[in-house]
């Protein structure tokens, strides 16, 4: 075994969090004539060991390579029952490719070990970790980051029965590795783009550890490569809040600023109809919406039996509205009846900004953000006039009769709920021109159909506008 180190260039460490790639990743690597890697031998502490003064350089290696021998799995054997669920599950992670070297080199030149998160989590304790690292290996240490996108590797996680917690915490200490490596010593694999080019991904790869792969095991290699990514993330229930803590801190990671920062909203057209309160909703052929999905807001919770259709979803952002009894009688009615699904907050805007009163907050923001998060793509909104006299009234100002009332079937809607605040108007702007450009950049359709509306941040829907209004 001696002899077999002697001929040791480098090590290859595999970090990034679980359900990444990583495994895949691994495999390939693993199938090269001069590489053995090992399957997570942080799990024994190997790694603790070295920083503890535990192990010698000879021993440490020897279970590299003693590990690399006895990891390697034929694909149709990672799969077994699970007798709870009786659901096929994976019983350990290795793949096994055809006519490859994997466990079996020829002439060894690099060892290595999917060492998951123990690298990352050992390098946030210690900023000088990795320097020592390569000290004690006494040949240069070369770091492979899987990376994932984060809406599948979290949902992935979670049917798994880890947290979110978990994921950002190995992301950090992936994050802190390449703070502590040379930029040479550092190689960032997306999952995706292996799937989309996987000959191109594993020929980048291997030239970034020094080596070349010849024709054939390159295309066993690539065959292995999944048809398209397993999109979990559409597999799971997200919480409202829960999606709105993880989209702001995956702004904070250059490596995810390519994937959207919602875990849906992008691929097939997934479109429903914005009902806002504006008075031109009278105006509206409400028999248009039968069998359509439909959102409306606030106090409309109270009308639903005077509509043609019923509303797949009533969001309410008032905290005012949220606590008039007869609102309350009429949110407890549709819960118990389960027509029409209900959203209830207060004081948060999906813009990001937190004005000091519930008055101020942007329902039509936050019904967007909620209807992102159900995996809507496409919004055509009505009723949204904008029409205030903003120099007769002030921000918070509480008026009655104004703006507020519209017929249906010769009926005032808002005859009991007339007195209200008079709304914010920097409020509106600031969240109306934000949710436009973030609809821009996150490749999110949100038109305006609202009849003579004074809103120029969406563009105008005049296909839908002239199909649904009754009048012109």
């Amino acid at each position: 075994m001696n002899k077999t180190l002697k001929s040791i260039r480098s090590i290859c460490l595999m970090i990034g969090p679980h359900r990444s790639g990583s495994s895949l990743v691994r495999s390939i690597i693993d199938s090269h004539p001069n590489i053995l890697m090992a399957q997570e031998l942080g799990r024994q502490g190997i790694y603790k060991q070295i920083c503890d003064g535990d192990i010698s350089r000879e021993k440490c290696l020897n279970r590299i390579v003693k590990a690399s021998l006895t990891n390697v799995t034929p694909k149709s054997d990672r799969l077994v029952v699970n007798p709870k669920t009786n659901k096929k599950v994976c019983k350990n992670y290795v793949h096994k490719i055809e006519d490859s070297f994997q466990g079996n080199a020829t002439t060894l030149y690099i060892v290595g070990d999917k060492s998951g998160p123990w690298i990352g989590g050992l390098a946030l304790k210690d900023p000088e970790f990795c320097k020592k690292l390569e000290a004690f290996f006494k040949v240069p240490v070369y770091y492979i980051n899987t990376i994932r996108n984060p809406w599948d590797n979290i949902a992935t996680m979670k049917i798994a029965g880890q947290t979110n917690q978990q994921y950002f915490k190995w992301k950090r200490g992936a994050l802190e590795v390449k703070r502590q490596v040379d930029p040479e010593k550092f190689f960032d694999i997306h999952l995706e783009d292996l799937i989309k080019k996987p000959k191109y991904e594993i020929t980048r790869m291997f030239r970034f550890l020094g080596l070349e792969i010849d024709k054939k095991l390159l295309n066993n290699c690539s065959n292995l490569v999944f048809d398209k990514p397993h999109e979990r993330r559409k597999e799971i229930e997200w919480k409202f809040q829960e999606v709105d803590r993880i989209r702001r801190i995956i702004r904070e990671y250059d490596d995810l600023s390519e994937y959207p920062i919602f875990p849906v909203g992008r691929g097939k057209e997934k479109k429903i109809f914005v009902i806002a309160n504006g008075s031109s909703v009278s105006k509206l052929n409400l028999k248009k919406f039968i069998g359509t999905d439909t959102c409306m807001m606030n106090t409309s919770i109270c009308y639903i039996d005077e509509f043609p259709f019923i509303p797949t979803y009533c969001v309410m952002n008032d905290g005012q509205l949220a606590k008039n009894k007869m609102i309350q009688s009429h949110v407890k009615k549709e819960e118990k009846l389960k027509r029409t699904k209900i959203f209830k907050t207060s004081n948060f805007s999906a813009t990001g900004y937190k004005p000091k009163h519930s008055h101020c907050c942007d329902v039509l923001s936050v019904a967007i953000e909620i209807l992102i998060n159900k995996g809507y793509n496409h919004f055509v909104i009505f009723g949204l006039d904008f029409d205030y006299d903003f120099n007769k009234y002030e921000a918070g100002e509480r008026v009655s009769g104004i703006n507020q009332h519209y017929q249906i079937n010769g009926k005032d809607l808002y005859e009991d709920v007339d007195v209200w605040r008079f709304p914010n108007l920097n409020c509106k702007l600031r969240s109306m021109k934000a949710l436009s450009k973030f609809a821009e950049v996150e490749h999110i359709k949100i038109y305006n159909a609202t009849l003579a509306t004074k809103c120029g941040s969406f563009e105008t829907d005049f296909k839908t506008y002239r199909k649904f209004y009754n009048e012109i």
